[in-house]
């Protein structure tokens, strides 16, 4: 069964926190809502809660696949290809990383000239592509995310 779990920066120390989507009804206001097991007493396992406020641009959601290292790959994380299937820039010069989106049900690599505005070499990569099947780690290697570390997209 594959894991569906999700991330959010939270309001209360900018910190990731992970679980599920919770929204207000007006959709304003979200939350990741973190389960919790209890043990008492080494025996009896009891389950429990914690909403956590998040900023709603953050959340992203888990893919269910893993990079090269077992690190869990989300939406919005950026993400590289040392030195295999380059993406290239309108210069042509190779760009081998960019951030996990998700199109049509499934999970791309949008190459770091897209997210700058340029959409004419808008060239996309599907994430189970790269050399894995889905549930196993792959080629890609998460080296942050699109909210906490927007420099890793800065063109040097």
């Amino acid at each position: 069964m594959k894991e569906i779990e999700f991330r959010g920066i939270n309001l209360d120390d900018n910190n990731f926190v992970f679980g599920t989507v919770a929204y207000s009804e007006d959709k304003k206001d979200v939350w990741i809502v973190e389960f919790l097991e209890i043990n008492y007493h080494g025996k009896k396992k009891c389950t429990d809660y914690c909403f956590h406020k998040v900023l709603p641009e953050t959340i992203g959601q888990y893919t269910g696949m893993k990079d090269c290292k077992g690190v869990k790959i989300y939406k919005g994380d950026i993400v590289v290809l040392e030195n295999r299937y380059p993406f290239f820039l309108e210069d042509g010069t190779p760009n081998y990383r960019g951030v996990v989106k998700e199109i049509w049900n499934g999970w791309c690599v949008q190459p770091e000239s897209v997210n700058k505005g340029n959409n004419n070499d808008c060239c996309w990569c599907h994430l189970n592509e790269a050399g894995f099947e889905e549930n196993e780690n792959s080629d890609w290697l998460v080296i942050g995310n699109k909210h906490t570390n927007p420099e890793l997209l800065e063109r040097k």
